[in-house]
């Protein structure tokens, strides 16, 4: 189901929680702030929010607009986070959540007759957003908005090369696989835009290849957004129309307004730090810049000795190790490969059609 008709009152209610949640949190550094020249900085805000027995519960918070370039895979060693897009950072964080409760047998989660790992009540999870997804979900919103409404005319012979469609290229082209926006002149990432990996998270579920592991599919209920901030017909083609395979439903709730300091405006500028609240985390919140902790980027290379992020695939399947067999693995890139996760991801690819894969970031498990 794709409308944008569902219970608005729960719509609001996820975006009032999340926002005084947001507001409450002790990180000045996370937060967007004013530029020594009188810049004021914004950003998008995400949360996944657990809606048990009709309360409303954030798991994680993040903030974020930026994506690593493509060439940082060739030195990043599964210590650099790419995607820092408030979305992606947030499902990426609630993988972490997962991680999180299997390892401290927290209060949420129990084992089944499998061994596998399942939440112990009845939930449904939302995901809050500031703004529209990038990418097909938001086309419409954009060509009608002030900001940003001017198709790039411009590619570099590398992006026609590969036949990749950059974020703000082609508003002529509809339904199709969208890499992030950036600048029209940024170096390229092959990163996809929010809106597509939503898409597949909808077929394969919000785990990833860690997660799968402990968890059977856990899907997104609901995406909650600004009823101002988005054409039904953009989700209906996106999350629906362009698929001819099954996958899961996913409902839009709405709400009309919030109390968020840092949306998007006239003469801002995008803020270069993302911030990540994960509710079972020590500590809770943590702040990264160039997909490392705020302070270990290096260029060019890993970040420095304990400078990368909790959320890294690195960090992610290391701690995660105690609860997984792994021997049979010399590689990270074996271990995902290895998943039957991998054909449904790839089936669901191949439906989106012009998906150009981003490079390999391996490294020894």
């Amino acid at each position: 189901m794709i409308s944008g008709s569902g219970d608005d009152h729960l719509g609001q209610r996820i975006a009032d929680v999340v926002v005084d949640k947001f507001l409450k949190l002790n990180s000045k550094a996370g937060k967007p702030s004013v530029r020594s020249n009188g810049v004021k900085e914004w950003t998008v805000l995400a949360s996944m929010v657990m809606i048990k027995d009709n309360e409303v519960i954030p798991l994680c918070l993040t903030t974020g607009v930026k994506s690593l370039p493509e060439k940082v895979r060739t030195y990043s060693q599964g210590l650099m986070v790419h995607d820092m897009h408030a979305e992606i950072l947030c499902i990426r964080s609630f993988n972490r959540f997962l991680i999180e409760e299997c390892l401290k047998d927290g209060e949420m989660v129990v084992r089944t007759d499998t061994q596998k790992f399942k939440f112990k009540d009845d939930i449904k999870l939302a995901l809050f957003i500031s703004e529209p997804p990038c990418g097909d979900a938001s086309m419409n919103y954009l060509i009608s908005s002030k900001q940003d409404n001017t198709p790039w005319k411009d590619e570099t012979p590398e992006t026609k090369r590969r036949k990749v469609i950059r974020g703000r290229s082609h508003f002529d082209k509809l339904g199709i696989v969208r890499t992030k926006p950036g600048r029209s002149d940024s170096v390229e990432t092959l990163s996809k835009s929010c809106s597509d990996k939503l898409c597949i998270k909808q077929s394969t579920g919000l785990n990833n290849s860690v997660t799968s592991e402990l968890f059977d599919p856990i899907f997104l209920d609901y995406l909650v957004l600004r009823s101002d901030k988005f054409h039904r017909d953009d989700l209906a083609r996106c999350f629906k129309d362009r698929f001819a395979i099954s996958i899961h439903d996913l409902e839009i709730l709405t709400y009309e307004e919030d109390n968020y300091p840092f949306h998007k405006a006239e003469g801002t500028v995008p803020s270069p730090n993302s911030l990540v609240y994960i509710d079972n985390c020590e500590p809770t919140i943590h702040v990264l810049n160039n997909g490392v902790k705020i302070g270990s980027y290096v260029k060019n290379k890993p970040p420095k000795k304990g400078g990368e992020s909790i959320l890294c695939n690195h960090r992610m399947i290391q701690d995660a190790s105690k609860l997984l067999d792994l021997q049979t693995y010399t590689t990270y890139i074996e271990f995902k490969n290895s998943q039957e996760r991998r054909k449904v991801i790839e089936k669901a690819k191949n439906h989106l059609e012009n998906w150009v894969c981003t490079g390999i970031d391996d490294f020894s498990i």
